[in-house]
């Protein structure tokens, strides 16, 4: 008997694929684990062929897996299309949406946009997810998702437009720059103590525009390393060492003397906060919808807003 194809399992299998294990699969799909294995396996058992290997970098297609994917894997996103088309077509939302938005800054600039997404549309269900990671270091792809970056972002499969520029400033305490000084190029920082992260934003927020306006890395001494905003801001105001903030994120501690604001020979690079998808032939009508809602609830957020308790935004 010929064996008959369960096209959700096929499905299983191309997350699988492209995520790289079965738990990252499942935070894809919105499913158990345990399921996930157990399509995958029953998928195998129907063509009595093993489609997956265990890799140092996580499990890989075997070859009768990679030919299966490349003969159906294509023809999976061309109904997965095609449904998408047919529900741009209802007067409603419907479906699964699956949103990651960056850890502090994100949840405090569009949760409320996000509420406010979900009540206008009760038939979608929605999955948000807080993460500092960045599009390369993700082990599962949602539909969208709200990241931060200074500087050019890295090559990347995922299409990523601006939402909202943050501009950036060096700050140190009084204190600090009693005992270490007042540098005035970016040069000088490279001997100075700093703050700095450990992943996020590529690990090198030090970045700063040249005279053509491009924006470069600087390597600094990194005093301590965290990839916590709000832990970032704490260090820089005991005077651990010297930051590089949002300006509005640290505005109240310049105007009360506890920060000072360095004058550089460059500029730092401003926050830039980015709406990503993964590039797809045809935008699905919820990722659209999304896209535009926080798009607009950016541009009308009250400056007042734009005072993120971030140090590295």
């Amino acid at each position: 008997m010929n064996p008959r194809l369960n096209l959700n399992d096929v499905r299983v299998l191309v997350s699988v694929a492209r995520c790289g294990s079965f738990a990252a699969a499942g935070r894809q799909l919105g499913m158990p684990t345990s399921n996930v294995s157990r399509q995958v396996g029953a998928l195998e058992r129907a063509l009595g062929l093993r489609l997956l290997t265990r890799q140092p970098d996580g499990l890989r297609p075997t070859e009768a897996g990679q030919a299966l994917l490349q003969r159906f894997g294509a023809s999976l996103e061309g109904l997965d299309d095609f449904v998408d088309a047919l529900r741009a077509e209802q007067p409603f939302l419907q479906g699964r949406l699956m949103i990651t938005l960056a850890s502090e800054v994100g949840p405090y600039l569009l949760g409320a946009a996000l509420a406010e997404f979900a009540l206008r549309h009760p038939d979608l269900e929605i999955r948000c997810i807080s993460t500092f990671a960045g599009l390369q270091e993700r082990h599962y792809t949602p539909d969208l998702a709200v990241i931060v970056g200074r500087g050019d972002l890295p090559d990347s499969d995922w299409v990523a437009r601006p939402l909202a520029e943050l501009p950036s400033v060096v700050v140190g305490t009084p204190e600090l720059i009693a005992r270490c000084g007042r540098p005035a190029t970016v040069q000088a920082l490279a001997g100075l103590p700093c703050i700095t992260t450990a992943n996020i934003l590529e690990g090198a927020p030090w970045r700063f525009l040249d005279a053509a306006g491009r924006s470069r890395a600087y390597p600094v001494q990194a005093r301590i390393r965290l990839d916590s905003g709000a832990l970032a801001m704490a260090a820089a105001l005991k005077g651990v060492g010297y930051a590089i903030l949002a300006r509005a994120a640290c505005e109240p501690y310049l105007r009360d003397g506890q920060l000072l604001a360095l004058t550089l020979d460059r500029q730092p690079a401003p926050l830039q906060l980015y709406a990503a998808y993964p590039q797809r032939r045809y935008l699905p009508r919820n990722v659209r919808e999304l896209l535009s809602h926080l798009s607009a609830a950016v541009a009308h957020l009250r400056p007042e807003r734009l005072h993120p308790p971030l140090a590295h935004a």
